[in-house]
């Protein structure tokens, strides 16, 4: 599956909901994806990332950018020991971007989960209305 250069606004719950791809794949299957103006309450994600069946080693998301969503620009709950969120931008969302590990069972070592980011930008709300 390639997903790549799309624009998403405007929905309700997440603009993107998706796997990650393979640590270091560097194809760009899922690259160059914007969501903004993501509504909810509890919700309103640009990005909702888990990984698919066959990552339980490691997953990731890269080249992606989200602005004016209601919660997050992107959040990763993938149910695999490491996570990579790369090469990323994130603009006046409400709480920037995060991740979390989904350890069921605790079948992981807390000591042997990881979670990285490389390479994000993230910029606030601005005092400056955008419609004064």
């Amino acid at each position: 599956m390639f997903v790549r250069n799309n624009i998403v606004a405007g929905s309700v719950y997440g603009g993107f909901i998706m796997p990650g791809h393979e640590c270091g794949d560097t194809s760009g299957r899922y690259g160059g994806n914007v969501a903004h103006s993501i509504h909810g309450f509890k919700s309103g994600n640009g990005l909702n990332m888990k990984n698919s069946p066959s990552q339980t080693e490691c997953t990731e998301f890269s080249d992606f950018k989200a602005y004016k969503c209601y919660y997050q620009g992107a959040f990763g709950y993938p149910n695999s020991k490491r996570l990579i969120f790369q090469n990323m931008v994130m603009v006046d969302n409400r709480m920037g971007f995060g991740a979390n590990i989904e350890n069921k069972d605790n079948e992981y070592d807390l000591d042997t989960v990881d979670i990285t980011f490389k390479n994000i930008k993230i910029y606030g709300e601005m005092e400056n209305p955008d419609c004064p």
